[in-house]
């Protein structure tokens, strides 16, 4: 009797104690969430705020980019901005241990533009691959995938990220190489025994270069810490895992296998349970010294092609994308294409691409300008009449040009994504390849800026209402209230007033009549909860009939309801990292 009592208390009193570590840990987690999300807010803000040109504190030119949207600073915002998105993203879902419980995920089925989706992760590992020498490419399949789908695309991007992000860290020389496309049906029917009509099956392909993985070891491709004990339990796991992924050298041998370090984390594992929990499949292909192909099919519900965003290829519908595609040709000419890289990565990629361009006669590949000027001279001998363009690296530029001279020839210049322009007036094509580059070349017509011209010509109109409005702002990070200021400037707002705190906040607000109170929730003296209670008492006592001013909480506590805050006396919520777009569409619903 008294064994079964000591071993029924010591059972208690390790659940006990482990519910103790798993609360801390929790605590732990949502602190970092609320500090990562401050420092987010001021990264993400800075970056929406360098898209417009500032002269004496007055946004020139509104919301249109003052920066080209083919230039290098662009695509370095862009960037920039795709890295933070995707961060902030992962904070909000997965750092509540839901990588270890993926049993608790709840997944989303909220429309998203694939095409965006996709280039923005080749974007978010071009200068890792860059670093590496590596060749990374990428491959949209824009005749068949549909652009516009349902799903969860933060979990898409998380798969995405984790195949692209494994092949880079394991591929010491060549080349990565990214595809969408949609499954065939031959393959498609060796995957599912029943098959969903309102479904598109999306198919994403991760080739790498590098020295492959043994078959014996491919089936533990997807295990956590198969290094680590298995009666191990999940806190020691947690804490094994951190201090293992610190300790990961970047000089592993070549090849694309984690298997090689004996150190595989959770990245994969994860990975294959998203997949799994979307209905989707992964299979992995490799030849030992040869390299590996991680495929991931997914099936996502086809959404209509509604645009919500200045985003380049979100500019872009599965329509407008048809009749570029099909094109009738310019004067009945035909394009024949010439490709000069030394990658040959890079070469398939485009060709790929070029050849769901109706317009393209036919493509050829080099790797050296020698060897194209040479076939060129004999080519124009029996097409004198074709149109040409030729793909090729801005350090040919002027050789190609010389020998060009008099020729109908359209020459793209390559260089990889957010490089410097050494001829600014020709037209570029970066690498990894965006489509909404390719688009422009071979669209007459420039639908696509036609739709972007439409839809901020909308947004322009409304600006001026706001110009004649007044907004407090209050927020103890001086950084955070630069930011927002500059924010408030772009939809809008000239008469912006400032506090560091709730008190400060309040003391203005009796002095001034304002349009519109933002509060952040955290500051010294007096919180913003504080700040927003004494407001609200304060306009009762006025009882002149004015409108009730509108009061915004600022929080990067996501834990905090919106229901809540609104009890408090709040009219609406803003959650850090606040963007432009948001700020926007928040304060024309309350104040306009």
């Amino acid at each position: 009797m008294k064994k079964r009592y000591e071993e029924k208390h010591n059972t208690d009193m390790a659940i006990a104690r482990e519910k103790l570590i798993n609360n801390e840990k929790t605590q732990f987690i949502a602190n970092l969430s609320h500090e990562a999300r401050n420092s987010l807010q001021g990264i993400m803000a800075t970056v929406e705020v360098l898209k417009h040109k500032f002269h004496d504190g007055v946004c020139m030119k509104s919301c249109e980019h003052c920066f080209k949207k083919d230039s290098a600073i662009s695509e370095l915002i862009g960037d920039i901005q795709s890295s933070a998105s995707l961060l902030l993203h992962i904070l909000s879902s997965s750092l509540q241990m839901s990588s270890l419980e993926m049993g608790k995920i709840k997944l989303k089925n909220e429309e998203f533009n694939i095409l965006s989706l996709f280039e923005s992760m080749t974007g978010v590992f071009s200068l890792e691959a860059q670093g590496k020498n590596l060749s990374l490419d990428s491959f949209f399949d824009a005749s068949k995938v549909p652009l516009n789908l349902k799903g969860d695309s933060v979990r898409v991007s998380q798969i995405l990220m984790n195949i692209i992000s494994n092949a880079i860290k394991y591929t010491s020389q060549g080349f990565v190489r990214v595809n969408c496309t949609c499954v065939d049906e031959k393959e498609l029917s060796e995957l599912y025994n029943e098959i969903e009509e309102d479904k598109s099956y999306v198919k994403f392909e991760c080739i790498d270069s590098g020295c492959g993985i043994a078959q014996d070891q491919i089936g533990k491709l997807f295990q956590p810490y198969h290094t680590i004990d298995p009666n191990m339990d999940v806190t020691h796991r947690f804490d094994f895992y951190f201090k293992t992924a610190s300790n990961i050298s970047s000089d592993n041998n070549a090849g694309s296998s984690l298997i090689n370090t004996n150190r595989n984390g959770l990245g994969l594992n994860i990975t294959k349970l998203l997949v799994e929990k979307m209905n989707g499949k992964i299979i992995v292909e490799s030849v030992k010294g040869k390299g590996t192909t991680i495929s991931v099919v997914i099936p996502l519900e086809i959404a209509s092609n509604h645009v919500r965003s200045e985003d380049r290829s979100e500019g872009l519908t599965h329509k407008n994308v048809s009749q570029i595609l099909e094109k009738p040709v310019q004067e009945g000419k035909k394009v024949m294409v010439y490709i000069i890289d030394e990658h040959k990565s890079f070469r398939d990629c485009l060709k790929a691409y070029l050849e769901i361009f109706k317009r393209v006669r036919s493509v050829k590949e080099f790797e050296s300008v020698d060897k194209f000027l040479e076939l060129f001279s004999e080519t124009t001998k029996n097409f004198k009449d074709e149109m040409y363009i030729v793909f090729c690296h801005e350090t040919e530029y002027e050789k190609i040009s010389t020998a060009l001279d008099g020729e109908h020839v359209n020459i793209i210049l390559t260089v990889l994504r957010g490089s410097s322009r050494l001829f600014p007036m020709m037209n570029y094509l970066s690498k990894p390849i965006l489509f909404g580059d390719l688009v422009a070349i071979f669209d007459d017509q420039e639908m696509v800026k036609q739709q972007n011209n439409i839809i901020l010509e909308k947004r322009r109109s409304s600006l001026g209402e706001l110009a004649n409005k007044s907004v407090l702002l209050a927020d103890d990070n001086a950084v955070n209230r630069k930011i927002l200021v500059n924010m408030l400037k772009i939809i809008g707002f000239k008469d912006i007033d400032t506090a560091n705190d709730g008190l400060d906040c309040f003391n203005k607000f009796k002095k001034k009549e304002y349009s519109l109170v933002l509060l952040d929730c955290f500051m010294p003296v007096m919180t913003g909860r504080e700040s927003c209670e004494m407001i609200r008492n304060f306009d009762k006592q006025r009882e002149n009939g004015e409108k009730r001013v509108p009061i915004f909480a600022i929080t990067a506590n996501t834990w905090e309801t919106k229901e809540q805050l609104l009890s408090q006396g709040f009219d609406d919520v803003l959650y850090k990292p606040i963007s432009v777009h948001d700020l926007r569409q928040r304060i024309h619903e309350a104040v306009t």
